[in-house]
């Protein structure tokens, strides 16, 4: 670096000062100094700086415009992403649930059915056995001699 270069000789101090004209020459052949410009030619030259910079100040809010733009959608993509794949782990277990309350209902269904048929057919049975008895009753009255 420049700063901390240590000369020790004069043909290092001649050639450091060559150098650095060397550079101060290259930074006026660009156009990087104001040294030799006139003032119109200073003038011209900011006009045109400020110019370019407007241009690129309009680009630069719209490309930031667009780019916000567009980080915003992706960021509430993703974040209701996140919120619709919980409710439909949700539903996915409520659908189980459902199903598992289904199964439990239609079992519960069919062992009272079944009690039901259970029952009637004691019921029929019983309502037999009177007719039976009813029955017997009224042909031992008609027939009392009939003993074996």
């Amino acid at each position: 670096m420049v700063s901390s270069k240590d000369i020790k000789s004069a043909e290092e101090l001649e050639s450091f000062i060559g150098n650095v004209k060397s550079v101060i020459g290259e930074v006026k052949k660009r156009g990087m100094s104001s040294e030799g410009y006139s003032a119109e030619t200073a003038q011209m030259a900011i006009s045109e700086a400020e110019s370019k910079n407007s241009l690129g100040m309009g680009m630069t809010f719209g490309g930031g415009f667009l780019v916000g733009g567009l980080a915003g959608v992706a960021a509430t993509a993703w974040h209701y992403r996140g919120k619709i794949e919980d409710m439909e782990t949700r539903m996915e277990s409520m659908e189980s649930s459902m199903k598992e309350t289904e199964t439990e209902l239609k079992a519960e269904s069919e062992k009272r059915k079944r009690e039901q048929k259970s029952a009637d057919a004691v019921a029929q049975f019983d309502r037999n056995l009177g007719i039976d008895n009813a029955f017997l009753s009224h042909f031992n009255r008609q027939n009392p001699a009939n003993e074996l």
